[in-house]
């Protein structure tokens, strides 16, 4: 009795007795046993590539995952993925906190509850499915990543939205077992998004993927931007962007091509994004603020990146630059506190203020441009901790540019340029000591208009695949090669141009009209001195029948129906870049009229600028200004061609030709010295008092035309080639011109003393203004229809008149009464010459030389010589009592 007792008492002692929990570690991930399974507890912070899964099997026993506890995985980088936990009611608070490599997580269908920032930082983390039947309690939705989406049943997504905690992130809150990846073909509509009609309003929230193709706009951006709360990845790579004028941000439309301006500002869900392969640009503010993006994925055909596109997207950790980006405008990555590295494509011409302003973890900046960007004090922040990496062969460029030498740390390195730009109107040279530019086969060379490649490289051929110059109808890139040191497949000149605009091109190569493109019907034509010669007028004439090329040296004009580029092409056989000099000859055409005697329309024999005063030619060059013809003299004027760039003269007696010497060659920013360089030395030498010009314009308030008068009592009345120009005239433009007893019309009109008849044509009824803009002697210019003589160093003449021609207006007489420079000049030795902004004082050594307003008021006292810095306007100058009225323009 008493054994049976006994054993009775131990039973009931055992059953009281509960086992204690087993802790134990599988592949990095510990647990502890519990009712029913196991709980994670932690992980082995040096493991790997965690995964946790449903189940786990230790010393031959299976366990479910029935929960995972507080802080079981906090910080832990290294957990990428966790299977279906089916078994797992509860996530306790900050398991999965700063996850920072979890991408995916199985179904927690049985999930009862999730704990207090459960989720926070599991910033690749995109979709948690809850399929149970009942709702999951959240501790908390502070700080959860607006990137997660919890899927739940369709039955119960009315429930959560309006759940205590789950309330605050509805939007988050998506239907389970509904599609998330949507590969959608769409065609723009006029007042609706196909997307949203393709998909439906109750599953918009659903697309957390999405591949478009084909047309969208506005409507559609609006759906994208405002209606897709959980669109983390979206494919526009087939799509193309439309016009329409519906406003999907206040402000702001679609346009062709174009990545709309604060398409997704604000839009916090996007991760990933692949932008259109057809747009040319993306607008201000873009992206910015979208602090949930990861990655970015640009086309080649995007040349700009404008104001603030990027800014404030802190999780952008690196950025591919597309290889044909030219501009990257002010803020563009301003607060991308993320961005550790940066490569600046070759393209690049200029970098924004602020661009990469408070990029704190920026240390990498690669640039690939052989011209350093233009940029400002202010365009990166961190100067001194950052590294630039720059080509070897643009050390100098970079070192001793103003903005750019505030890094204090450089390194070099070598690499092969696919395509090259020279930009910013700089003059790249290339010569021995920096070697040539490293290209790759078929690479790509561009030079902007104003800027210029030298090459004066002997020990090595400059090679590439092709090279473009670029020019407008003021400015154009230039090369100067010697000794065909630069050797290229083709060359390609491309001009812009306007439509139904008259263009004069000359061309050094030969040119095959087959190479030619153009958007739009164009059209070249030459000009025949044999018709001038006979006929006294005309000339232009269509190119013969079956014509092939365009000879070099050969005048052309060009016009089109359509604006945009004109791209001639020579092919390498027509290049010749051996710099030697050129000899333009001159054809005689006899004329009954010496004015319309053996005119040449010829060109610029070089692919650079070209001074005028260079050739030893002395007569006048007539050229076309973009609006009007206009004649220049060498010697009285500062003229320098551009490359491509055809004129007009006449071949004086005993001229054979012109000569081109290649040695004179220059690029643009050359010739704007040598201008200056010119004016100096002009106002050195001052007025010659046996040549006295008078240079008149008259304009209609828009446009301007000019003539001379030069007072040379060594040349006849009669027209004479070797310093006479025949005025050309130009329809719907004012136009100004003088006449002799045989009512020929001169340009330049080189003359003795005396007066002069003055004509001019007029396009419209209207007001119209005559000016003289240089007067070596005083002039007044009288209007015989008014019966007024006004004083022209008294400023613009301004008067009425009806359209047409007319050449009994006005006469251009001496102002015997008045002093000029010449005077002062002859008397004492003094020269006086007006330049830009002033005036020049030359042989003035000893002698006191006063300024004075015409209202008598002085100005400037001076012994001796040097520059006046004067306002434009109308001034008296006293040199030894000496006085004369001296205009500034």
């Amino acid at each position: 009795m008493k054994t049976k007792q006994l054993l009775l008492t131990l039973l009931a002692l055992f059953a009281s007795i509960t086992v204690s929990a087993m802790d134990f570690e599988v592949d990095g991930v510990r647990y502890s046993t519990t009712e029913g399974g196991v709980m994670v507890t932690g992980y082995n912070s040096n493991a790997t590539d965690l995964v946790l899964n449903g189940t786990v099997t230790y010393e031959g026993t299976t366990y479910d995952v029935v929960s995972i506890g507080n802080y079981a995985f906090n910080g832990c980088s290294s957990l990428t993925s966790i299977g279906d936990l089916s078994a797992c009611t509860s996530i306790g608070n900050y398991a999965f906190r700063d996850c920072s490599s979890l991408t995916s997580i199985g179904d927690l269908s049985a999930c009862t509850s999730i704990g207090s920032y459960a989720f926070q930082n599991c910033s690749q983390l995109e979709i948690v499915n809850l399929p149970a039947s009942e709702l999951c309690i959240l501790e908390n939705s502070n700080l959860l990543p607006v990137t997660i989406a919890f899927a739940v049943p369709a039955e119960l997504l009315a429930a959560y939205k309006t759940a205590d905690n789950w309330k605050n992130i509805p939007n988050q809150i998506i239907i389970y077992g509904a599609q998330t990846d949507y590969d959608i073909s769409v065609e723009a509509q006029d007042n609706s998004s196909a997307i949203y009609s393709q998909i439906g309003e109750e599953l918009l929230d659903n697309v957390l993927t999405l591949k478009l193709s084909g047309t969208i706009n506005g409507y559609d951006i609006m759906v994208l931007r405002n209606k897709m709360h959980n669109l983390h990845h979206l494919d526009l790579s087939d799509a193309r962007i439309v016009a329409n004028d519906y406003q999907y941000y206040s402000g702001c439309h679609t346009e062709d091509n174009i990545f709309p301006s604060h398409c997704f500002h604000n839009v916090i869900n996007l991760v990933s994004i692949k932008l259109p392969t057809t747009i040319t640009a993306i607008s201000s503010e873009a992206f910015s603020n979208c602090s949930g993006l990861l990655s970015v994925s640009l086309p080649p055909t995007i040349q700009a990146i404008e104001f603030g596109a990027f800014g404030g997207c802190k999780k952008l950790s690196n950025f591919t630059f597309p290889e044909n980006l030219k501009t990257i405008g002010r803020n563009v990555f301003n607060n991308c506190s993320n961005l550790t590295e940066i490569r600046i494509p070759s393209m690049v011409t200029s970098i924004g203020s602020l661009a990469f302003g408070s990029c704190s973890n920026l240390k990498d900046i690669w640039t690939y441009t052989l011209v350093p960007q233009t940029i400002d004090q202010n365009t990166f922040s961190n100067y001194s901790s950052a590294t630039l990496h720059i080509q070897k062969t643009s050390h100098d460029s970079y070192y001793w540019n103003t903005e750019w030498s505030q890094f204090s740390q450089l390194s070099e390195f070598e690499g092969t340029y696919s395509q090259w730009l020279i930009n910013n109107q700089t003059d790249y040279v290339i010569d021995d000591h920096t070697g040539v530019i490293d290209t790759e086969d078929g690479a790509s060379g561009e030079i902007e208009p104003g800027s210029g490649l030298i090459l004066n490289n002997t020990l090595a051929t400059q090679k590439m695949g092709s090279l473009q110059i670029e020019g407008t109808e003021t400015k154009a890139g230039s090369v100067i090669a010697n000794d065909n040191n630069i050797e290229t497949d083709e060359m390609h000149f491309m001009i812009d141009v306007n439509k139904s605009k008259w263009y004069f091109f000359s061309f050094p190569f030969r040119v095959r009209l087959s190479d030619i493109e153009c958007e739009g019907s164009w059209i070249f034509r030459y000009y025949d001195g044999a018709t001038r010669a006979e006929n006294g007028s005309g000339g232009w004439k269509n190119l013969p029948t079956g014509t092939e090329y365009l000879e070099p040296g050969q005048g052309y004009i060009f016009q089109c129906n359509k604006t945009g580029k004109l791209d001639i092409k020579v092919v390498k056989e027509n290049l010749d870049m051996s710099g030697d000099d050129q000899r333009n000859n001159l054809a005689t055409y006899t004329a009954e009229n010496v004015q319309d005697a053996s005119w040449n329309f010829m060109g610029n024999p070089f692919t650079s600028y070209f001074d005028i005063d260079a050739t030893g030619y002395e007569a006048p060059i007539t050229i076309w200004n973009g609006s009007s013809y206009e004649a220049v003299r060498p010697g009285d004027d500062s003229y320098h061609l551009r490359p491509f760039q055809a004129f007009f003269v006449q071949k004086p007696e005993n001229v054979e030709d012109i000569v081109f010497p290649g040695e004179e060659r220059e690029t643009y920013n050359q010739s704007l010295k040598a201008a200056e360089n010119n004016a100096k030395r002009r106002a050195k030498r001052g007025v010659n008092p046996e040549r006295l010009l008078v240079n008149l314009t008259i304009s209609d308030g828009t446009t301007t035309d000019k003539t001379r008068v030069v007072f040379n009592n060594k040349k006849s009345m009669n027209y004479e080639m070797d310093c006479d120009a025949s005025k050309f005239m130009t329809a719907g433009v004012p136009q100004l011109y003088t006449l002799d007893n045989k009512q020929v019309q001169y340009a330049i009109n080189e003359r003795p003393s005396g007066g002069v008849v003055l004509g001019y044509s007029a396009h419209a009824a209207g007001t119209y203004f005559i000016e003289a803009t240089r007067m070596d002697k005083p002039m007044l210019l009288k209007d015989q229809k008014l019966g007024i003589t006004f004083d022209l160093t008294n400023g613009v003449y301004e008067f009425e008149t009806a359209a047409g021609t007319f050449n009994d207006r006005f006469t251009l007489v001496e102002n015997n009464t008045t002093t000029g420079v010449a005077d002062i000049l002859i008397k004492t030795g003094v020269s006086v010459m007006p330049t830009d902004g002033g005036l020049a004082i030359n042989g003035a050594e000893g002698k006191p030389v006063s300024i004075y307003g015409t209202d008598g008021k002085l100005i400037s006292e001076r012994n001796g010589n040097g520059q006046v810095n004067l306002q434009r306007g109308t001034y008296v100058v006293n040199v030894d009592g000496i006085k004369a009225k001296v205009m500034v323009k």
